[in-house]
């Protein structure tokens, strides 16, 4: 049985640190950043979401990549417009510092 989530670096599902050098962290979807984020961050989705300045480039609150999702990004074109972008620049710049 594989176990995800906090302690799965006991277990030995999670891969050295040796092996791969931290850029930040993706909060993929709204359980994810109830959990890590304080709740000063927002009680919506939209309002974590959209406070990503605040926590940038540590860490990345982003809705859930899946088909239900489309409907938000139409109705959030700022994601796009204003979050993608500073995304995109923050892991290019980590994969190549140079």
């Amino acid at each position: 049985m594989r176990h995800h989530g906090r302690n799965a670096h006991r277990n030995g599902t999670r891969a050295s640190s040796s092996s791969f050098r931290r850029i930040g962290s993706l909060l993929v979807g709204g359980y994810a950043q109830q959990y890590y984020l304080p709740r000063e961050a927002g009680k919506t989705l939209v309002e974590r979401v959209r406070g990503f300045d605040r926590f940038a480039p540590a860490i990345f609150p982003t809705p859930h990549p899946s088909w239900r999702s489309v409907g938000w990004r139409k109705r959030n074109p700022w994601f796009d417009a204003e979050l993608l972008p500073i995304l995109r620049a923050s892991i290019r710049s980590q994969l190549d510092p140079t």
